[in-house]
């Protein structure tokens, strides 16, 4: 294992990590790009990839989409939070860029559960169930022009046929839990791992990100301002959780932490 000694800036953007990340965002507010109004909707991202919002009745955008005009440009912004240490934080900020549409009634039930992720409110099943009428919430999808992502180490712009033809990353599921369970049962355990590695003091650490290319801790080093993000990549890309397992015992060893 190759132990990185400053904090690095990893690989440009892929499109399979900014799928990954927009895959467990929410929407924080749709700007409407014709006068530049911005209005603060629920929404989240579908299995699909593409963000959509629940629009209320009186919202502007609900009026202008059931009156018919089915191609709103505008600008989606969302939000994929990490919690740690009893505080929420931002892992990512994604900008979408494209067409709201209303949906039809074939789309509206994934769009509907992806919705309720961020945001269980019986209004969507006030959706599902009156779609079509005057004073119903109704649920718009983004057609995706474009998309860029912006996180805690790098920014950067994907494309839209790569980021929608992009799976999510093989470990998400198993490395959220994997995050959760370390960051709140062995946090005591980071950051002496962590400076052994970088043979420096570390005050403080989580983990911030783990994927099937590496792991990345979110720390406060002597003489940063701020927390830095230190990038440890996979000598290859991980693809099987019970390879992932060896791999995270084989960093702690090295790191001569107990193993967590």
């Amino acid at each position: 294992m190759t132990h990185q000694q400053d904090p690095v800036v990893p690989h440009p953007l892929q499109a399979m990590r900014v799928r990954t990340l927009a895959s467990t965002a929410r929407v924080t507010d749709v700007e409407t790009l014709a006068d530049g109004r911005t209005l603060s909707v629920p929404g989240a991202v579908t299995e699909r990839g593409y963000p959509v919002v629940l629009l209320e009745s009186g919202n502007a955008l609900h009026a202008a989409l059931l009156g018919g005009q089915n191609d709103v440009a505008a600008r989606v912004t969302l939000q994929a939070p990490r919690e740690v240490g009893g505080h929420s934080l931002v892992r990512a900020t994604l900008g979408a860029c494209g067409w709201l549409r209303a949906l039809p009634e074939a789309g509206l039930r994934d769009a509907a559960v992806a919705i309720a992720e961020h945001y269980p409110d019986e209004i969507l099943f006030t959706a599902l169930e009156c779609a079509g009428e005057p004073h119903a919430p109704l649920i718009a999808e983004l057609d995706l022009a474009s998309i860029d992502c912006d996180t805690v180490d790098n920014r950067g712009a994907v494309d839209v046929e790569e980021y929608l033809a992009a799976d999510l990353d093989p470990l998400a599921d198993v490395a959220e839990d994997i995050i959760e369970h370390i960051n709140s049962d062995h946090a005591d355990l980071i950051a002496p791992c962590l400076a052994t590695m970088m043979a420096k003091p570390v005050r403080v650490a989580w983990l911030w990100e783990l994927d099937s290319e590496g792991i990345a801790f979110l720390a406060e080093l002597p003489g940063a301002v701020g927390a830095s993000v230190v990038t440890v990549p996979w000598p290859q890309p991980i693809r099987d959780p019970a390879v992932l397992d060896l791999a995270l015992h084989s960093l702690f060893v090295a790191g001569r932490c107990p193993e967590a």
